[in-house]
């Protein structure tokens, strides 16, 4: 048969024939079947579909939990990659700065905490207090 033309162009064998009235046959066993009335489960019956729902539920928690914990694990393992992974971000910046930084920059800001260091020994002495007595007074203000 040339493809795309539906049907096979054979005729209706028997054994075709036998499998529909087979199946006519089976659909009319369960018609009967549906209209007789479903007995109720016993006591006893329902007792043991609640133990078998009770192990199955109990299974199944069982498994939940153990895949959380499997779950959590995993989590913990990569916070503490990603901190570590974060921490050597961190430093290599830090390298790139330093080294992107030109020396005039850091004979500059070397220059200006000079400075700052100068006017505060200079104001110290204006007020006739030495180092030690404002690192003491610091300290006793910490406290």
């Amino acid at each position: 048969m040339p493809r795309g033309v539906k049907g096979s162009g054979k005729s209706k064998t028997t054994s075709t024939v036998k499998k529909s009235i087979k199946s006519t046959q089976v659909i009319a066993e369960t018609a009967v079947s549906e209209n007789q009335k479903k007995t109720y489960p016993t006591r006893a019956e329902r007792i043991v579909l609640a133990d078998a729902q009770i192990e199955r539920l109990t299974k199944l928690n069982s498994s939940r939990a153990a895949l959380v914990e499997k779950t959590e694990k995993q989590l913990a393992e990569r916070k503490s990659a990603l901190e570590k992974s974060t921490a050597a971000l961190d430093k290599v910046l830090s390298r790139k700065e330093r080294l992107s930084s030109t020396p005039e920059t850091v004979k500059a800001t070397k220059k200006a905490q000079k400075q700052q260091i100068d006017e505060l020994m200079a104001a110290l002495k204006a007020n006739g207090k030495s180092l030690e007595d404002v690192l003491s007074e610091l300290k006793n203000s910490d406290q």
